[in-house]
């Protein structure tokens, strides 16, 4: 017998992610990628044992004398390429003899798919040889040679669509609760979630946030380093990923039970406001309403503050974007990844590793065209250079700076702030007598005669719970600035 790894990998995940506006279609595209991963042993002639399954990839092994590495990688992309769901997606394929250097033969397999993936369409090319002329009516580009029955109450309720987009449509429907009670537990299999962002995200009763979204992103700290550190065996290998899994189904179950009985996550029909499109390895995307998704944030922090694997702590860097449930959900999704979490993790870089989040409100319907240190710096102007990544608020500093706001007139906080930008000096203040007093130090002033003893109780507690990545309170201005930003989003 031989011993063989494999390893697949859907691949050009934009084309099949972001690629229309329906969340259900978004939806289905994420569950069908690791689903594709987890029925690969059962549904081909091949002994294949799962080492690892993340969010778009399995890694393998196949134990056979009576195929070759090539035969394998045959057999595999054939069954993916011609499977009525699979073949909408680009997967790569990569087989290798198992030598006794498990770290090398791992590395080759990741290269070899790195290469086919350059040598492959950008999107699948399942579909496109339909001779209709209607276009699809939800990506705008693909033929449209499906069609959907919308709700009653909307115009046109047959739409044209491709027969991509409705795989991955009603795979969202039917693989929904499948994920939960898989992820999470089988307790939850008869949970029941909202299955649009309107039905998320409204809530006459929320004021300004009804019809506004948290989307909450995660991305481990130098996973890739960790895993390689467990990569000199299968074994240990085996061990990093059942150890992950294991705390991700631990944080999912546990915070499902949270949100059943939060009654902010619930709508009138008793379905949950949380949507999941990303889930597996290090990559997390959760979509809840935006009066939740500080609730979220502070949960998923304290739940992983003890994550570890053989004593290497687990960290992760996290953005979390506020916008109008109207603003395009790919434009979102590539804004609170390559934006935010990244310029996060690159702070991280010069740094100790360590929990961090940043995050960015939006309050038109357009996401930004800038990135984000020129979004910031239009915003806010020069103080912007001086954001740093935050330290995790926690489930105590919520509600000492909801206890705060409570004490505090919003229009002082309004003014302050305004002063704050006016000067546009992150050492505003300062009580340097040797300058003309800053628009800051005049608007503090006056704030105190409303609030007496406002600036050191504003100093007390806030230096406590906005601090930095190396546990130091950040600079006044910015407390300030992020209080009233984050002020109608505290409990």
């Amino acid at each position: 017998m031989t011993l063989y790894y494999v390893r697949i990998e859907g691949v050009n995940l934009d084309k099949v992610l972001s690629d229309t506006p329906q969340v259900s279609v978004q939806r289905g595209a994420s569950f069908l990628l690791r689903q594709a991963a987890l029925d690969l042993p059962s549904c081909v002639p091949l002994s294949l044992e799962p080492i690892s399954v993340g969010a778009s990839i399995g890694l393998y092994e196949c134990d056979t004398d009576s195929a070759s590495d090539a035969k394998i990688t045959e057999v595999i992309r054939e069954w993916l390429a011609t499977h009525c769901e699979y073949k909408y997606f680009t997967f790569v394929v990569s087989t290798i003899p198992a030598s006794e250097y498990f770290f090398q033969d791992h590395e080759q397999l990741l290269l070899a798919c790195r290469l086919q993936q350059m040598q492959l369409p950008s999107l699948s090319l399942a579909g496109l040889d339909s001779h209709t002329s209607e276009v699809c009516g939800w990506n705008g580009i693909l033929p449209g040679n499906a069609h959907i029955k919308l709700k009653k109450e909307e115009a046109n309720s047959i739409l044209p669509i491709s027969q991509s987009v409705q795989t991955r449509y009603e795979a969202g429907r039917k693989l929904r609760q499948d994920f939960y009670s898989r992820e999470a537990g089988t307790a939850f299999e008869n949970y029941k979630f909202t299955n649009d962002l309107h039905s998320l995200a409204n809530d006459s009763d929320k004021g300004q946030l009804s019809d506004k979204l948290a989307v909450f992103y995660l991305d481990g700290n130098r996973f890739g380093d960790i895993q390689r550190q467990f990569a000199d065996s299968k074994e240990k290998y085996l061990a990093f990923d059942n150890t992950l899994r294991k705390y991700l189904k631990s944080f999912l179950s546990d915070f499902l039970l949270h949100a059943k009985n939060s009654p902010d996550y619930l709508n009138p029909e008793e379905q949950l406001r949380i949507e999941i499109l990303m889930w597996g390895g290090d990559e997390v995307l959760i979509l809840v309403p935006a009066w939740c998704g500080l609730d979220l944030l502070t949960f998923f922090y304290e739940h992983v503050s003890h994550w570890k694997i053989e004593q290497i702590p687990l960290t992760f860097s996290a953005g979390i974007l506020f916008a109008n449930v109207k603003t395009p959900l790919a434009q979102l999704r590539a804004y609170v990844k390559e934006e935010l979490t990244e310029h996060v993790k690159s702070e991280i870089a010069k740094n100790t590793v360590s929990n961090a989040f940043e995050y960015l409100i939006l309050e038109s319907v357009d996401c930004p065209a800038e990135d984000i240190a020129s979004y910031r710096k239009k915003v806010y102007g020069e103080i912007s250079e001086y954001i740093t990544a935050l330290s995790p608020l926690t489930s105590d500093g919520l509600r000492d700076l909801a206890e705060l706001k409570n004490q505090l007139p919003k229009s002082q906080c309004q003014q302050l702030v305004l002063a704050i930008l006016q000067d546009d000096n992150i050492s505003a203040f300062s009580r340097d007598t040797t300058e003309d007093v800053s628009s800051t130090r005049r608007a503090l002033s006056r704030f105190e005669i409303v609030s007496p003893g406002v600036e050191k109780q504003f100093d007390q507690i806030t230096s406590r719970h906005f601090i930095d990545i190396t546990g130091k309170p950040i600079a006044p201005v910015w407390r300030w600035t992020h209080f009233l930003e984050l002020w109608d989003y505290l409990p």
